[in-house]
Formats: C-alpha cells, structure tokens, sequence
C-alpha cells in the first residue's frame, strides 16, 4: 500500500502525507532527516509539523538540544478515521435535504455577479451564452473572432445553429474600421441577424449581450480583455427594452448579407 496515497485520501495534504508516511517508517527523526527523506524544504517541514503536533498526529522527542520526531499514536488516526465515518453517514442522511436548500438558495438568489479576464475569460462566455433560450441580444462593440480567433468562433457558430439560437447584432457604423485591421474577412453565421444603427449614433465602447436573465459587458483591446456576467431578472428585462428601442431604429445593410 502507498502510504503516502493513503494519508491524503483521509483527508491531508500531500506535503503532510509525504511526512506522516516518511515518519511511519523511520522513528525519531530531526527535521533534517525529514526534509532529505521527503524532499521538501526545511523551512515548510517546521510549520507542518507544528500543526501536526498540535493535533496529535505527530509526537516529538528530545535528546540533550535536538528535537526528533515520530509517527503518533494509533489511537489518535483510529480516532479521525471514527471522525470522517460519522461524517460519511450524516452526510448520506442528510443529502436529499441539503440538495434541497442549495437548490432553492441558488436558483431563487435575485442577483450573482461573475467576473471574467483574458482571451480564455471571453470565450468562457461564449460557453456560457450557448444555454441562451431562443436569442442573443447583442449591442456589437467589434467582431469576435478578433479575440477568440477564426477556429473557436466558427465552431460556437456552429453550435448557435444546431441549438436554434438567434443573435441580433446591432452595430454602428464605425464597426467596419475594426474589420478592415483585421486579418481574416468577418463572415455571418446563419442565426446572425445584423443591423446598423444610422451615422448619427456613436460607437458602443464595449460590447453587451443579453439573454435569458444575464446581461454580459466586455471589452477587449489586442490580448487585454474583461468581462462581467451581471444574473438579474429586472437587469436584464431593462436592458432588452432599451436594446429593442435601438433595433427599431436600425437597418439591415445591403452590403452585409
């Protein structure tokens, strides 16, 4: 059996795995022996023990100015073994109950605020938008891929289509500057339904989407980006009304099928 293995999975850690099980093999041993049987710093190995010491798990020993250590008694394993059994078996009690509360505090909780950095933040809520039901609200500060890439794009496009999700991309004017420093030329998916705000309206400084109850604002520039995933019923029913609003006033381009 692998003692160290067996420590951790009653619940230590591995550098205190790594001791005890060191230690149930050589007795009275000083920190020094310790770290070189273990590897792990000197340093480390004194917090640890102390608090292994202090629960009992460890015992220590002097001989004239040293200090040694040892495995501790079998009763006091034999005790947190009893410990982690009765846990098991109020656990297993008590699940339907304790299933039944966190359910009701999570899906009931008026407002969860989420927040998401990095290129790998954006796509996670891309991932998350997937669950929208029936369409996606979006006020379109710049085209996607120039974050995610061309790759992860067209593959959650992909996935909007089989899942029947409709995006309503609502864009300024100014949009098209940000595609034309692109690399690759942006290409609508079949749920896109894209539509122009006239000249007059200025360009959004961040992107927005709602759907269901969640409202999304991120922004990136180069690799530097964020997000906030705002879940709030009465949010998100005030921002597709104003979203509404400006959709009426935009129009489809013929330039852009």
């Amino acid at each position: 059996m692998n003692t160290t293995t067996f420590f951790q999975q009653i619940g230590f850690s591995q550098e205190e795995s790594k001791i005890l099980s060191y230690l149930s093999k050589h007795k009275r041993q000083s920190i020094l022996q310790i770290s070189r049987g273990t590897s792990i710093e000197r340093t480390k190995i004194y917090r640890i023990i102390d608090e292994l010491l202090k629960k009992g798990f460890v015992i220590q020993s002097k001989d004239y100015k040293s200090n040694y250590y040892s495995i501790g008694s079998v009763s006091r394993f034999y005790e947190l073994k009893e410990s982690e059994v009765e846990k098991a078996k109020f656990l297993t009690s008590n699940w339907a109950s304790l299933v039944s509360v966190l359910t009701e505090n999570t899906t009931d909780r008026s407002t969860d605020v989420r927040f998401y950095n990095g290129k790998e933040g954006i796509k996670q809520i891309q991932y998350n938008e997937l669950s929208a039901n029936k369409e996606i609200l979006s006020f379109t500060y710049r085209n996607l891929k120039d974050i995610i890439g061309r790759k992860f794009f067209t593959n959650w496009a992909k996935e909007a289509e089989a899942r029947g999700i409709i995006v309503k991309d609502l864009r300024t004017q100014s949009f098209d500057k940000f595609d034309k420093q692109m690399k690759f030329k942006p290409s609508p998916f079949k749920g896109d339904r894209i539509r122009y705000l006239p000249a007059k309206y200025k360009d959004f400084h961040l992107a927005v989407d709602i759907y269901n109850d969640i409202v999304v604002l991120y922004e990136w520039r180069d690799n530097d980006a964020f997000a906030v995933e705002i879940q709030n019923k009465n949010f998100a029913k005030f921002m597709k009304t104003i979203f509404n609003d400006y959709w009426k006033l935009a129009k489809p381009r013929k330039d852009v099928k």
